[in-house]
């Protein structure tokens, strides 16, 4: 028969089961950190060895294009220097929609006077046409673009050496805009030509293919864990996680849009409105991402915290919903985005907290964090030295949640398994219970036999010594034989019946091997008649 288990013993079990399974969490996460970082120095490396790379970083100026003018009025315009972002130049317009000319002025390093080059203007919005001395190189879209207009696309026009000059050379981009949006979204890049289409080959890469990969997923995770979230409803835990991944759905579905032409250049995603509804499931995902880790790292004292994010978070989404203008969110976004940094400064030294409570899952939690922190440096130190390596921001938070999302099924198969696994032990003690039933309802029949065997054997005994005494109250007293006679079969009657008794006894002492055997002759005849008469 099984033994029910300590529930001691059985939390101990289930967490060396738990640490078990985390070894390979960590062993696959490691190397892919591994592989990250090598692919990215290699890819660096590659994109930069033997040649420079010049990134016209400014002075960038700009004149706004009249109606139907071409390349050859290039020279009478007038330029001003650009003071704003090269993503929103739109913004240098005065009527808010048309065509504008960026300018910027380079000069050939001697490395690359004698290699084919190319240069890498990136994203621009909405389209544009790229010149080099007043010469055309290439462009992406049309004047004016259409609804499928391939704004998206990475441009990486090559650069013919009869253009180049050894002194100064001049780079003109014509860019056409709308009301809301227009601009180079990328550092420009000139380089030798082989490494600046491996740099448009990832730009392509992280900036298209990785967020329509991303939300497509992260709509199929959504569907993925309201099933298990509706499973294990009495777990907050698996509520939160589903609510911060609807919420980053959100915000992904705003970066698949953007690697569709047709569905980005329709007016209702390009109005404010919708850009504010974007960036406030971003906030909104970060806000249940932390109350996800307080619940699932059993923070307790941190529900202060936790009212005071949901405060913050709801007055940084109506401070976004109530700009009034583009410029206006562009002001308020950019003073508010810190508050994401606070979020994630919390989380981290939550995850810390409990890696020294020894806290059970907290091990692959901690590198989930640290591999996203260092993806999250990597792009920081890209940016600031222009390292030309490939950013890691694209997919760092589908990562993130990739990681708690393997935890929470890790977890919620364990649950699941750990259910069978009581189940079975509960069959098998149900079916032991029911053998027991069975031996115990058979012992029932023989001691009921018992007891009717036994009295049956008592009364007989009993009516004789009853008759007998009945006998000889009734009688005269005139026949002292016969009185004599009964009174011995009285006594006789009487031994039989403690001989009775005895037997119970020596059945008792049997059962418990406590009987002691006394070999005697027996008077069979002597029986017989004592039999006979009692009957």
């Amino acid at each position: 028969m099984s033994v029910i288990r300590n529930p001691d013993t059985m939390a101990k079990e289930t967490q060396h089961a738990t640490l078990r399974t985390n070894r390979p969490f960590r062993s696959i996460l490691l190397r892919l950190t591994f592989l990250c970082i090598c692919c990215s120095v290699l890819v660096g490396c590659n994109a930069a060895s033997s040649y420079p790379v010049l990134a016209l970083t400014g002075p960038w100026e700009y004149a706004v294009l009249p109606p139907d003018s071409g390349p050859d009025s290039f020279a009478e315009l007038e330029f001003r220097p650009v003071d704003a972002d090269l993503r929103y130049v739109n913004n240098l317009h005065p009527d808010g929609t048309g065509t504008i000319l960026l300018r910027s002025r380079f000069t050939l390093p001697p490395e690359l006077r004698e290699v084919p080059i190319a240069v890498l203007l990136g994203r621009t919005r909405m389209t544009d046409r790229t010149y080099v001395n007043g010469h055309y190189v290439g462009g992406t879209g049309v004047f004016p673009p259409p609804p499928t207009n391939p704004w998206n696309a990475v441009g990486i026009y090559p650069i013919q050496k009869p253009l180049l000059q050894n002194s100064s050379n001049t780079l003109l981009v014509e860019l056409y805009f709308s009301k809301y949006e227009g601009g180079v979204l990328d550092t420009p890049l000139i380089g030798e030509r082989t490494s600046m289409e491996d740099q448009a080959a990832l730009r392509t890469l992280y900036h298209q293919d990785i967020h329509r990969i991303a939300a497509i997923l992260t709509v199929v995770a959504v569907g993925l864990f309201l099933v298990i979230a509706y499973k294990r409803r009495h777990e907050p835990k698996y509520i939160l996680y589903t609510m911060a991944l609807a919420a980053y759905m959100v915000y992904s579905i705003n970066n698949f849009i953007w690697g569709v032409p047709y569905l980005r250049n329709m007016p209702v995603f390009q109005s404010l409105p919708v850009i504010k509804v974007f960036w406030c499931a971003i906030f909104i995902y970060l806000l249940f991402t932390t109350e996800f880790m307080k619940v699932f790292l059993e923070r307790v004292r941190a529900r202060w915290i936790i009212r005071i994010a949901y405060l913050v978070t709801g007055g940084v989404c109506l401070a976004l919903i109530a700009a009034p203008s583009m410029e206006a969110f562009e002001y308020t976004r950019r003073y508010v985005l810190p508050f994401l940094l606070v979020l994630i400064g919390l989380n981290f030294f939550w995850v810390i907290e409990a890696y020294r409570e020894k806290f059970p899952y907290v091990l692959p939690l901690l590198f989930n964090m640290l591999f996203v922190i260092a993806l999250a440096v990597h792009d920081i130190l890209n940016g600031l030295l222009v390292l030309h390596l490939p950013f890691y921001a694209p997919f760092a938070i589908p990562l993130f949640l990739l990681g708690i999302g393997v935890i929470l099924i890790n977890q919620f198969v364990n649950a699941h398994n750990e259910v069978e696994r009581i189940s079975v032990e509960l069959d098998t003690l149900n079916r032991e219970v029911m053998l027991k039933n069975e031996e115990l309802s058979r012992l029932d029949l023989l001691k009921d036999e018992f007891l009717a065997n036994t009295s049956h054997e008592l009364r007989t005994p009993l009516n004789g010594i009853i008759g007998l005494a009945e006998a000889a109250l009734n009688s005269d007293g005139t026949n002292a034989a016969r009185q004599e006679q009964d009174l011995r079969m009285i006594v006789s009657s009487g031994r039989r019946l403690a001989a009775l008794v005895n037997d119970i006894l020596d059945y008792t002492r049997l059962k418990n091997s406590d009987i002691i055997h006394k070999l005697r002759a027996v008077n069979a005849a002597q029986l017989a008649d004592l039999v006979i008469e009692l009957s």
